[in-house]
């Protein structure tokens, strides 16, 4: 597996290293180009305010990118990552010219100020440990543009988002090396979504990892980007969201299947978490 590296716009630390979780909620909209290729020696490119996005995968050879007099040496494996109106100079190197695939996006916000400045802080090189999965990702969007079958925007949309994942997945994973016992509180988090009927105390918890309870409380809230009780309770809530909305259950026993045998207390911690009460959010659903 690749060593990840990242090279940070000028601009300070990303917002998802302020926040462990990041909420991305939008679509992608239209798609301009999708193109392939092999530049020559002397290829070189200036671009000044560009409308779109842009993502662009190095499938080989070398190249250097200046953007606001700061320069980003680019090589096979990694993937690039532009916002919309950044000005850039690009130069092949002339002895390994480089081979990229690109495509440029549009996206449409369900929350423009969550979502969006999560995008404008996105490094905008990435050496990724997903090559391969990479490169026929981007090998699939090609096809898929140039063919046109029907439905080819479905197709193009759905491999975007997914090269949009990893991309955000491996971000994330680079802002939360630097904590030590991060895998055993991801697998503490994981055993909690996966038993959202169970009420864990911090004893349960604490039994899966090597940690103290302080230090345990610690790197949990590191992590989540909340304490244990209101993580555990977030889950409880957004499951019973889903029980009801599905019409499967009435608010009791949706309490139930969550693990609240009290359902006024559970009332009352789903109007705090949601703002309404589980009976009107019934009824609005």
């Amino acid at each position: 597996m690749s060593k990840i590296h990242i090279l940070f716009p000028i601009g300070g630390i990303p917002l998802f290293q302020s926040n462990p979780n990041p909420s991305y909620d939008f679509v992608v909209t239209d798609i301009p180009f999708v193109l392939e290729r092999r530049t020559d020696p002397d290829w070189t490119i200036t671009v000044g305010n560009q409308s779109h996005y842009i993502l662009a995968f190095a499938k080989s050879g070398k190249a250097r990118y200046i953007v606001d007099n700061e320069q980003y040496d680019v090589q096979g494996g990694d993937i690039l990552f532009f916002p919309q109106k950044l000005k850039r100079t690009a130069v092949s190197n002339p002895d390994e010219p480089w081979h990229f695939c690109s495509v440029a996006f549009g996206i449409a916000f369900l929350d423009e100020n969550i979502s969006a400045p999560l995008f404008s802080e996105w490094p905008l090189v990435n050496l990724s440990s997903h090559t391969n999965e990479l490169a026929i990702l981007f090998t699939e969007l090609s096809l898929a543009w140039t063919g046109k079958k029907t439905g080819y925007l479905l197709k193009c949309r759905s491999l975007i988002l997914d090269i949009i994942h990893i991309f955000i997945n491996e971000q994330m994973i680079a802002a939360r090396s630097n904590p030590p016992h991060f895998r055993a509180i991801e697998k503490v988090m994981h055993m909690m979504l996966e038993n959202y009927q169970t009420t864990f105390t911090i004893e349960d918890l604490l039994s899966h990892t090597e940690l103290s309870p302080s230090h345990f409380r610690l790197l949990f809230k590191r992590v989540a980007g909340q304490s244990i009780t209101k993580y555990q309770n977030k889950i409880k809530i957004n499951k019973a969201k889903d029980f009801l909305l599905s019409g499967s259950c009435n608010v009791t026993e949706a309490a139930r299947k969550v693990g609240f045998e009290d359902v006024y207390y559970f009332s009352r911690l789903f109007k705090r978490i949601t703002g309404v009460n589980p009976s009107s959010f019934l009824k609005k659903g």
